[in-house]
């Protein structure tokens, strides 16, 4: 699935404007206001709703997503059927492998990573952007984690 032309050129301005120099309240303020747009329409075209920031620690807390590589400008998603997915996107490019390896245990508990770097609503062109949607049970890996 590609972005419509729309996103694109929200994705382009948003770009530009995080490239310039001494910017001022109102471009800040524009800029900020793409990201959330950008946001919105990501979500709608991946039919997911952003978690809480209670939903959002969470999750964090449980996988550490702190101490794991490639997990950077991260926002927590749920999915129509309830299940987790993490958008991260940092500013590495080709990040499925590293980000599969960050967050599997053996061969029982896995994510699927999906890359989608001309999705990125943060700092489009800069950085990568990959979902990650967490194995149902996650919790148990989190607990394995911390032991």
């Amino acid at each position: 699935m590609e972005p419509t032309e729309q996103y694109k050129k929200k994705q382009q301005k948003l770009y530009e404007l995080h490239e310039k120099q001494g910017r001022t309240p109102s471009e800040n303020a524009l800029a900020k206001k793409l990201e959330t747009e950008l946001r919105k329409m990501f979500a709608d075209a991946f039919k997911l709703k952003q978690l809480t920031w209670k939903g959002s620690e969470k999750i964090r807390v449980d996988l550490q997503i702190g101490s794991l590589d490639g997990f950077d400008h991260c926002t927590y998603w749920q999915t129509a059927d309830g299940g987790y997915v993490i958008v991260t996107q940092p500013y590495l490019k080709k990040i499925k492998g590293l980000l599969e390896q960050q967050i599997t245990m053996g061969d029982f508990l896995k994510a699927k990573v999906i890359e989608a770097p001309e999705w990125g609503f943060y700092y489009p062109k800069r950085t990568s952007l990959a979902l990650v949607y967490l194995d149902p049970d996650y919790d148990e890996l989190a607990r394995m984690r911390r032991n």
